[in-house]
């Protein structure tokens, strides 16, 4: 399932058949967590935890190094 998914993503630019992160769906949803809402509620210092897909990578140098 895991290689259908990333052929469909590669070729189509979506998924058709599930989703990757179609396993964790429950723990996901008990959780209740968004990016708006860690930004919004979380103080400096306290960890959060996201479930996300990473599409890209990008390699960048800056004048330090």
């Amino acid at each position: 399932m895991k290689d259908k998914l990333a052929w469909e993503k590669e070729l189509l630019g979506l998924y058709v058949s599930g989703h990757p992160l179609e396993k964790y769906r429950e723990t996901i949803v008990k959780k209740d967590m968004d990016i708006k809402k860690a930004r919004e509620n979380k103080k400096d210092g306290d960890s959060v935890v996201l479930a996300i897909i990473i599409n890209a990578v990008r390699m960048v140098q800056t004048k330090n190094k």
